[in-house]
């Protein structure tokens, strides 16, 4: 499941639909925490392709949807005979099912916030795990696309903006469950995260975290399979690009440290790629005019009004509309955040008008004229032109609050 430190705006968008790709590359054995010799020389190569969905059902609730596709390469060599050969598999994975829960709403975008998550792993791959490749019955569950058995999954996420760096942090746990249709019981797992992330430009994010697993062992026809599970420590860097309504992002996982039951291929490195989109992004904040059309056709009354330069806001006030000066920078990942929210509530009052205001640097002469000690910040003014409310922050709803309020004045 993708973690939140590297997903910007992840409350601003109804929709995303993401691709991902990852390549795992075992090439070499381990027992314990020490190298062993293949004797069959076998190696295993697997390639995931996954279709992500990511769903808001309202500012607190939000569903998961990952369906993979595998494609698993494994050559070996038949010890009876000294011939090589390679086994491939291709299928459909798993589904996996996962919905997060907001348990806080802090006033201020530096404070934490955290996420229950639930989910099931549905039994949708293919999971059979005899084949006969004319060198005797293969019996490796291990490199089947799915495990046939319904999961639960209960995850834990962390969250906090400090300025440009981003604090994130997870916990997931899968609890197995229990034998498949061939007498069958993958072990539970245990998977852990902490990281940070760093916008240096506006359109760019980079990301590093610490990953951790365990797996139990395995069970076949309740009997322990002595070479399954185990704990793995990675490091993972990654990268970046894109903006409010695509991004694109790569990442390499460094194995630091494993410990692994008897003996077992181990993972050299694993690589992946992910790219998404996402609907209902907000329009771009350089633009002077809002081009979006609202339900009766009008366009929503949104503009750019200072792109670093003093103003003074009862200048810009428009008549017979409640409006809301935000004042916002390039760098501000909750400001990227709230924006296509706020849009989105103009365009659903065509008498609520919003005025942008980029602050430029910190320090800047209109930070100090407006005295804005943090973004996106939020000033709301009624139709009598009296500023009724001040928000911090993304707090969508306290903003929507302070609208109604304006409204009826």
């Amino acid at each position: 499941l993708p973690v939140g430190g590297m997903l910007l705006n992840e409350e601003s968008n109804k929709l995303t639909v993401g691709v991902s790709v990852e390549h795992e590359i075992f090439q070499d054995a381990m027992s314990g925490t020490t190298l062993v010799s293949s004797a069959a020389e076998e190696r295993t190569f697997f390639r995931t392709t996954s279709l992500n969905l990511h769903y808001y059902l309202s500012s607190r609730l939000s569903v998961n949807a990952v369906v993979p596709y595998k494609n698993i390469t494994s050559p070996k060599t038949d010890l009876r005979t000294g011939i090589r050969f390679t086994r491939n598999y291709s299928g459909l994975g798993d589904v996996i099912l996962h919905n997060r829960l907001l348990l806080n709403e802090p006033k201020s975008d530096r404070n934490p916030r955290f996420w229950l998550g639930l989910g099931l792993k549905l039994p949708t791959g293919d999971s059979r795990p005899d084949w006969d490749w004319g060198f005797g019955i293969s019996h490796d569950p291990v490199l089947q696309p799915g495990t046939g058995s319904l999961d639960q999954i209960f995850s834990i996420d962390y969250l906090q903006n400090l300025g440009n760096i981003r604090l994130f942090g997870s916990t997931l746990y899968r609890l197995s469950g229990g034998e498949n249709i061939h007498n069958y019981k993958f072990g539970n797992e245990f998977q852990y995260t902490l990281g940070t992330a760093y916008q240096p430009f506006k359109n760019v994010q980079i990301s590093s975290q610490i990953n951790g697993i365990y797996t139990g062992h395995d069970y076949d026809k309740s009997v322990n399979v002595t070479n399954t599970g185990g704990k793995w420590i990675y490091l993972t860097t990654g990268v970046k690009f894109g903006h409010t309504e695509f991004a694109y992002q790569a990442d390499a996982h460094i194995p630091v440290y494993r410990r692994i039951n008897n003996s077992q291929l181990i993972a050299n490195y694993v690589f992946s790629l992910r790219m998404w989109y996402a609907f209902n992004g907000s329009n771009s904040t350089r633009t002077l005019t809002a081009t979006t059309q609202l339900e009766d056709g009008a366009t929503p009354d949104i503009k750019t009004i200072s792109l670093g330069d003093v103003i003074e806001l009862e200048e810009y006030l428009v008549p017979d509309k409640v409006t809301l000066f935000e004042f916002y920078s390039d760098t501000c990942l909750s400001c990227e955040a709230l924006t296509p929210m706020l849009h989105d509530l103009v365009r659903s009052k065509p008498d609520v008008a919003l005025r942008k205001i980029n602050i430029g640097q910190k320090g800047s002469p209109i930070v100090q004229r407006h005295n804005v000690t943090a973004t996106p910040e939020v000033r709301i003014f009624n139709l009598r032109k009296q500023l009724v409310g001040t928000v911090v922050g993304p707090e969508i709803d306290l903003i929507q609050l302070a609208v109604v309020k304006a409204l009826n004045q």
